[in-house]
């Protein structure tokens, strides 16, 4: 889940929105 898609890294500034994003992604993906 820490590194959300995995499409940023994690120096970036957009790393910790992408986590967010990640964890929002699985959960939609657990739910369904």
């Amino acid at each position: 889940y820490g590194r959300g898609f995995g499409l940023i890294p994690e120096d970036s500034i957009l790393y910790q929105p992408n986590c967010i994003y990640g964890l929002i992604f699985y959960g939609t993906m657990a739910i369904l």
